[in-house]
């Protein structure tokens, strides 16, 4: 292993870091030991944890402990980057050829990095589903030392686990860095409100493993203690290796497809919205008329060059903040020249050209107005935008915007009948819009793998929506309560 390391660090331990095989699978870093045999049993350990959990440390003792460094070697070896490997938020650190030396099995670490945001979550649930295997053990890495951030830690287990069918209890372990194998009750009392639930022991207590972070300190003048923190982990190294040997299999991702319709969902609901308000400017715009038309009737009478003010709704594009590129990945908004609509905007951080979003299925956009074909859709750094400018428009002008096709009976309805219709037709576009939206939530409750009985998408909507949006969302769900009963 010296032979295809570098020396990175002279003194006792000699640290090494290895040369490794680094590819980019899809949009997965893989970072592979060995090679790896086809019909070798393998494990597959999924890492939970922020920055200061150190899962660095914890990955480079699983490995050293694989190839079989003891304490008395003096050498240590690294298979990790500390600098920046968090860049792509998911790193896959396979380890091979060890099988039958150190383990019945050959390893492999999915490091997922803490984060939060529409965005980070759509990037996460498209590199996992990259995953073409099954898991054994979700692990949540804790730092001894930290108090628990529990709303980010949870964000970011849930958007994971969504991804699975399997139940958290029966997956779910707590690996604790930077353990003197003293008791954490504070740790597991922090966990306690993540309210995340974990494998339990004959005792019902959650299973955990301590590990020490010290390996690969120098050991001049502090053998004793060192020693001891050395055993430490190794005595937990085996307890946890032992540990996956009996966790074939226990979870299974979902299929892609699922994933790429939970990401249309979400994509239209963002349009729908954005739906709703232009159909509001809409009707505001027309009002404006009315009131205008209401205070000058007399001039108003047999005068088509009559000039009323309003603001004109219209669209336009801005650029977006940031640029494009995202570490690797292509951010940016997928928008519909044809329907001038954004249809994958925000969390559209994966495709780097139209045909590569999953909004984009069979060819054709699932999302906006006209679900046009992939042909009249770009993927840049700028959005569609809603927006009003003051105007001037004689009743001439009126008439020919708000004018519909019409059968020759109704060819002398007045402007103000044309009017009090087009309200009437923004509104009911609105309401099926809702009504749209609402469909999209309920399908998204269906197919979210990780069970979640509140309707959160639902009670996002409500929050965020106006006064008749609330009424009929709230309308709708209540029906579809007594519907169900």
């Amino acid at each position: 292993m010296i032979s295809k390391s570098v020396l990175i660090q002279s003194g006792c331990p000699s640290v090494y870091q290895l040369r490794v095989k680094k590819e980019k699978s899809g949009l997965l870093t893989r970072v592979t030991v060995g090679e790896k045999q086809m019909d070798e049993m393998n494990r597959k350990i999924l890492l939970i944890g922020e920055a200061r959990a150190e899962k660095c440390a914890l990955i480079n003792a699983l490995l050293n402990y694989i190839i079989g460094v003891r304490f008395d070697d003096k050498i240590w070896f690294q298979v990790t980057e500390e600098e920046g490997h968090q860049a792509t938020d998911v790193m896959i650190y396979e380890i091979f050829g060890f099988e039958d030396k150190s383990l019945p099995y050959s390893l492999t670490i999915i490091d997922v990095a803490g984060h939060e945001g529409i965005e980070r979550d759509a990037v996460i649930r498209e590199q996992l589903s990259d995953m073409d295997d099954q898991v054994a053990v979700v692990c949540l890495v804790l730092n001894a030392g930290d108090s628990l951030q529990s709303s980010r830690l949870k964000h970011t287990y849930d958007s994971v686990m969504s991804l699975f069918a399997e139940q958290e209890d029966k997956c779910t372990v707590i690996l604790i860095t930077n353990s003197d194998g003293q008791n954490h009750s504070n740790v597991m009392q922090d966990l306690e409100t993540t309210q995340i639930k974990f494998m339990k022991n004959e005792k019902r207590e959650p299973f955990y493993f301590l590990f020490n972070n010290r390996q690969h300190e120098d050991r001049t003048g502090n053998t004793d203690e060192l020693e001891q923190a050395y055993k430490l982990s190794e005595r937990e190294l085996w307890k946890f290796t032992c540990f996956l040997k009996e966790a074939e299999g226990r979870m299974i991702l979902a299929a892609v497809e699922e994933l790429h319709e939970h990401g249309r969902l979400k994509a239209c609901i963002q349009n729908l919205q954005d739906r709703i308000q232009l159909t509001d400017l809409k009707v505001a715009e027309i009002k404006q008329i009315q009131k205008a038309l209401q205070n000058h009737v007399g001039e108003v009478k047999n005068n088509e060059s009559f000039a009323v003010e309003m603001d004109e709704v219209y669209k336009d594009t801005e650029p977006i903040g940031g640029g494009k590129w995202l570490w690797f990945f292509y951010d940016g908004a997928l928008c519909c020249t044809v329907c001038e609509e954004n249809c994958h905007y925000p969390g559209c951080t994966v495709a780097k050209t139209p045909e590569d979003c999953e909004v984009i299925k069979d060819g054709f956009c699932a999302v906006c107005t006209n679900k046009c074909p992939v042909s009249a859709h770009v993927k840049e750094e700028w959005r569609y935008v809603t927006k009003t400018k003051r105007v001037e428009m004689t009743l001439l002008d009126v008439r020919q915007k708000y004018k519909r096709n019409e059968t020759k009976s109704e060819n002398n309805i007045s402007l103000s009948d044309h009017l009090e219709e087009e309200i009437k037709h923004q509104k009911a576009k609105k309401s099926q819009i809702i009504d749209e939206i609402y469909k999209h939530v309920v399908r998204l409750q269906q197919i979210d793998l990780k069970d979640d009985p509140a309707p959160k998408y639902l009670d996002l909507l409500i929050e965020s929506g106006d006064t008749e949006m609330v009424l009929r969302l709230e309308g709708l769900r209540k029906q579809d309560g007594q519907n169900t009963e």
